[in-house]
């Protein structure tokens, strides 16, 4: 399977799976930012892309069911998809966590959009993320509104984080002192069997613990990702309302029922968006992080969107 010129081969290639292990070298920011690529099914070029922009932790592992389950789903046998994490998100592509800030990582997240645009110019892009992704989503609408096809935000924080009963609890981990004591314990991560993981995270799918287990295992990983939290509550403030309205027929929203980084704002976002009302979908007993165990309640919806927009 070929990959797009701009990705490159990372680790030796898995029997009968739907998507190409990668990474995308930033040579301005002086990093590798892993990658997933899924081809079309036909093997043929893309006429649809489907450009994924993760939350925080942004690894994009964590995703591969939610993602391979909308290419299974959707009806188009032209349609790829491509996974582009966070630099400094994902073990084994060091980068110095003092780098990881949020506007380092939407120059990332547009790098990437521009190099697809420029290999596919012929395909409609839909940008798809997650979380504080979607505000990185929203900066790329800002820059590259012409080349978007549409964007669909996944429970998304794109307004005062801080102020979500989660931000309002958490933020100060995010701090400089707490993060670096608190990622340093990740030394101790190594020392965790997998049985103990598994019993306190027995909800969660077997293909998802080596995903968490690499995680907590890396000290710089988890102070990038915190690195990059502390600016995401900084700069998550008050909402990109007039970007959102000037868009809002190509904007769609997928909203938790219960989300503790959304919390009170999901209510002001809606009342506020003025596009068509399906636009916005709020999910019943799916969480914030859908991705973990709700990946298929979410992809049946994100495929939905696709097939009234392609």
């Amino acid at each position: 399977m070929a990959l797009p010129s701009f990705l490159h081969h990372h680790g030796a290639p898995v029997p009968n799976s739907p998507f190409i292990n990668a990474f995308c070298h930033h040579e301005s920011l002086g990093g590798d930012a892993h990658s997933l690529w899924w081809p079309t099914r036909s093997k043929k070029l893309p006429d649809t892309i489907l450009y994924f922009i993760p939350g925080n932790p942004g690894l994009v592992e964590f995703y591969i069911p939610f993602l391979s389950d909308i290419q299974e789903k959707h009806d188009s046998d032209t349609l790829a998809i491509f996974a582009h994490a966070h630099l400094g998100h994902t073990p084994g592509f060091p980068f110095s966590a003092s780098h990881c800030g949020f506007d380092v990582q939407i120059e990332n997240a547009v790098e990437a959009f521009d190099a697809l645009v420029c290999e596919f110019p012929e395909a409609k892009v839909t940008v798809i993320a997650h979380s504080m992704g979607c505000w990185i989503t929203l900066k790329l609408l800002e820059r590259r509104s012409n080349a978007v096809h549409s964007v669909i935000l996944m429970t998304p924080t794109i307004q005062h984080l801080a102020d979500s009963p989660n931000g309002r609890m958490l933020s100060w981990v995010f701090n400089p002192l707490p993060r670096t004591i608190i990622s340093s314990l990740a030394v101790l991560g190594r020392l965790i069997p997998t049985a103990v993981v598994k019993f306190f995270h027995g909800h969660w799918p077997e293909d998802q613990l080596p995903v968490l287990q690499k995680l907590i295992r890396s000290p710089q990983v988890l102070n990038a990702c915190f690195t990059t939290a502390h600016d995401e509550m900084k700069m998550i403030t008050e909402p990109m309302q007039e970007l959102i309205d000037s868009h809002a027929d190509r904007v769609r929203m997928y909203f938790a029922d219960v989300d503790g980084w959304v919390g009170q704002n999901r209510e002001v976002i809606v009342s506020r968006f003025k596009g068509p009302v399906d636009n916005i979908f709020l999910a019943t007993n799916v969480p914030h992080a859908f991705c973990i165990n709700h990946s298929k309640p979410a992809a049946d919806q994100v495929v939905e969107w696709l097939s009234a927009t392609l």
